[in-house]
């Protein structure tokens, strides 16, 4: 009698590690089904690639992701070897491949990337990578240096100055001349003409 209840407990427990094995393997399979679903974007590879070795600043760089991106919300920082900013305008977005213009000159040495993007389920996507640019290039110059201004007047000698100087005194000399005679009527003129009135005036005060 205890073996026949013996066996039938000892068949209850193989029957439930039968079932609890082949839940676990059910729901194993479950998740690994899952996993591509819920797989987030990653960079796939990129230009310059990260480490690379490059002779001269390019003038865009490109990232490339596993699946589409958004347009929305991307942004790309390229900083030079002293962290001056190098990148030029808004990033491209074109399916999974971003890109991003730079100025095209700079110096040699490491440069740095920064990326964030935006997953088709909306999950923010970021990273960095580096590479080295190996010959540097001189920045643009505004423009050709003005050329100097057109030179002054040559000094004058001491002859030539002394000269001018006497040519001035004499006109002024002639002018005082020429007006002398007038100038010396108009101030006799206008001294007559005070003492007249001046004599009304005291005579008008004794009336």
């Amino acid at each position: 009698m205890r073996s026949l209840v013996q066996g039938r407990r000892d068949g209850r427990r193989a029957g439930l590690a039968v079932w609890c094995t082949t839940a676990l393997l059910a729901l194993t399979a479950v998740g690994l089904g899952a996993a591509p679903v819920s797989a987030h974007t990653e960079l796939v590879s990129s230009s310059p690639e990260g480490g690379a070795n490059v002779n001269t600043l390019p003038v865009s760089v490109e990232l490339i992701f596993s699946e589409p991106v958004g347009s929305r919300g991307v942004f790309v920082v390229v900083t030079d070897p002293v962290g001056a900013r190098v990148e030029v305008g808004e990033p491209e977005v074109t399916d999974d491949t971003v890109r991003q213009a730079t100025k095209g000159r700079g110096p040699a040495g490491d440069y740095t990337l920064v990326y964030r993007v935006v997953s088709s389920d909306g999950h923010p996507v970021s990273g960095e990578l580096s590479f080295t640019v190996e010959k540097g290039t001189a920045p643009e110059t505004a423009g050709e240096p003005q050329g100097s201004a057109e030179p002054s007047a040559e000094p004058r000698t001491p002859d030539q100055a002394t000269r001018t100087a006497s040519v001035g005194s004499q006109s002024d000399e002639g002018f005082v001349s020429r007006h002398a005679g007038p100038l010396g009527l108009g101030a006799a003129g206008l001294a007559a003409v005070a003492v007249l009135v001046g004599v009304v005036v005291r005579g008008r005060y004794q009336d």
